[in-house]
């Protein structure tokens, strides 16, 4: 059970002090060490002495006096003496407030990656909680590193005096309110390549003292590392570190890469220095190749497993390397409070496409292609620029990602567009519900023959600009009519396949009992009524003799090309080919009207 001398005598004292406010302090901070105590059994070891440490940080027994068991002498007391008392507890309880930011560490002893878009406090946050648990337990690597190398640096000889100047250096690089921090972060890379120089040659000697191995040398670690995610060059150390390339020439560490360096920093300034409890790396992407910060990462994990490494990224590619690794994101910053929760899990929303989404600033839109290459993808990242289009496989999989995005609670407004294809204008017309919006067509490839969009193609490219658009519409509804017994057996194929024939199937036991429902299912289906129907609505598409009315119905993938000839288009054009460079050449004429009129829904 935690308990805190200082703020025991304090509460003895509270009689004396005589203050509503110093009561009201008392009483939180009371409440907090309550909780935290009912806590304990389910708090890891590492998390308790972090929260431990920060709550001794309560310095109040200098403020009362030596004969109520403080250190403040009788004849110093003042008037004063509660006020500073308040401001002290003040601020203690602002610190205990901030505490719950490190909830997240509580229960498990896994590594943590914070995810979300730009702009949304992720190093705010990071910052914020180094300032809660100060130096002791957490070790920050910030995401600004422009690292130059300093060949005239010169370090203190005497090692007590280094290891201080590095400390004191660390502090002012971690800073963000130090106007010189990026001075401090490259005065920071210089000492800990010096900090390296001065372990090897101290290891070195142990080895030839037989006090130590090579092989389990931090340096020769570090060296080991380094030349195996940089295959085409070796970094050695013959008192000062340098590079050789493959064919023997050598060269100073200065003219390695950005990438190159930030290895050397991450490894050295990770492993040479004593073990945090925890650290905290902001954009362990940055400056490095994807397929090495992954590796790097991986051996430094494994090289401290009494650590835990907490992340902060919007890199998804980087974020799914992290296996086992527990997921937050943050959802938003208002300049004084975070809100993060853990990334929700959903079957249709697939952890690496949840950590894009989350990464995303622009309002999502879920559509039917397989992958970007197709129609859909294509033609919605022209016609909705501001958004993020997701290609997400067929209708049931795109009302799936949007509902489950909803029920994730992410960030930005989710839509799905879906094709009309043999489904009931009913069925369409109740997805909106969930954000799901349906274009008037059969499919994509009939929205690019529309009207709107093959009349202007016809005034700019056909040698028959009179008589295309009538020829054109003559010939879709001879093949519509043509295939009207297709029509009506696959709407009708389509209407049984979701009555279905599954419900209750599971709770029969005998084949008597399976032929009854069977028997009974086929007797409750009235296909001449079916064929009737649609049959009926064959007919009124017929009858209204209109493009747009033909393509919600006609079902023909091949439509974009069936149709040049009678386009009269020059010689070696086809429609399928141009359709999508004339829309984007006017989309920010054309397209706008499309979507206002068959999508206004979305936006």
């Amino acid at each position: 059970m935690y308990t805190n001398e200082q703020f025991e005598l304090l509460k003895q004292n509270q009689r004396r002090l005589a203050s509503e406010e110093i009561d009201s302090f008392i009483a939180f901070i009371d409440r907090f060490y309550d909780d935290f105590n009912k806590g304990l059994h389910k708090f890891t070891s590492r998390y308790i002495e972090t929260i431990t440490n920060i709550l001794n940080s309560l310095n109040i027994k200098g403020l009362i006096d030596r004969n109520y068991g403080g250190e403040l002498f009788v004849n110093q007391a003042k008037q004063e003496d509660v006020k500073q008392i308040a401001q002290t507890l003040q601020r203690y309880v602002e610190k205990l407030h901030g505490l719950d930011y490190l909830a997240f560490l509580r229960e498990e002893n896994r590594n943590v990656v914070f995810v979300g878009p730009n702009g949304c406090g992720k190093t705010t946050l990071l910052r914020h909680l180094i300032s809660l648990t100060g130096e002791a337990d957490i070790s920050y690597y910030q995401a600004d590193r422009l690292l130059i190398v300093d060949t005239s640096y010169n370090p203190e000889r005497d090692f007590k005096q280094f290891s201080d100047t590095l400390t004191s250096t660390y502090r002012e690089a971690t800073n963000v309110n130090s106007s010189n921090q990026g001075y401090y972060v490259n005065k920071q890379l210089n000492q800990i390549i010096a900090l390296f120089e001065k372990k090897r040659s101290s290891e070195l000697e142990d080895v030839v003292a037989n006090k130590l191995k090579l092989e389990d040398s931090k340096t020769s670690f570090i060296l080991g590392t380094w030349n195996y995610l940089i295959r085409d060059r070796q970094l050695f150390c013959d008192g000062t570190l340098k590079v050789r390339t493959l064919e023997g020439n050598e060269y100073e560490i200065k003219h390695l890469s950005s990438g190159e360096k930030n290895i050397f920093y991450f490894l050295a300034g990770i492993i040479l220095q004593p073990e945090k409890k925890y650290y905290f790396i902001d954009e362990p992407e940055n400056n490095l190749n994807p397929s090495i910060v992954t590796q790097l990462w991986n051996i430094i994990e494994q090289r401290m497993p009494n650590s835990i490494f907490v992340y902060l990224t919007h890199d998804s590619e980087f974020v799914s390397t992290r296996v086992n690794s527990k997921i937050y994101w943050i959802q938003k910053y208002d300049g004084h409070k975070w809100e993060y929760k853990p990334l929700p899990e959903n079957d249709n929303l697939p952890q690496n496409l949840m950590i894009s989404l989350i990464g995303n600033k622009q309002p999502v839109i879920f559509c039917e292609s397989e992958d970007e290459s197709k129609y859909d993808s294509i033609v919605f990242k022209i016609m909705f620029p501001d958004f993020k289009v997701i290609s997400s496989g067929g209708c049931t999989k795109v009302i799936a990602k949007a509902k489950a995005y909803k029920t994730a609670g992410l960030p930005q407004k989710a839509f799905g567009i879906i094709d009309c294809d043999y489904r009931k204008q009913s069925y369409l017309e109740g997805q909106n519900k969930h954000n799901v919006f349906f274009l008037p067509f059969f499919e994509i490839e009939n929205f690019l023959f529309c009207e709107e969009i093959l009349c202007p193609m016809i005034q700019e490219f056909s040698t028959n600009k009179d008589n295309a658009f009538k020829n054109v519409l003559s010939a879709i509804k001879a093949d519509f009519i043509a295939k009207k017994e297709r029509f009506i057996i696959r709407y009708v194929a389509t209407r049984l396949h979701e009555l279905g024939f599954g419900d209750g199937i599971k709770s029969l036991t005998t084949r008597e009992e399976l032929k009854e429902k069977y028997n009974n299912y086929v007797q409750s289906i009235d296909l001449d009524a079916m064929f009737n129907a649609y049959e009926a609505l064959f007919n009124s598409v017929v009858t209204q003799n209109d493009l747009n009315t033909f393509l919600r119905y006609y079902d023909n993938k091949n439509i974009l090309s069936d149709f040049d000839k009678i386009l009269s288009f020059p010689p070696n054009m086809s429609y399928a080919e141009n359709v999508l460079p004339f829309l984007k050449k006017n989309q920010y004429t054309l397209l706008p009207t499309l979507r206002s009129k068959y999508l206004n829904g979305i936006n």
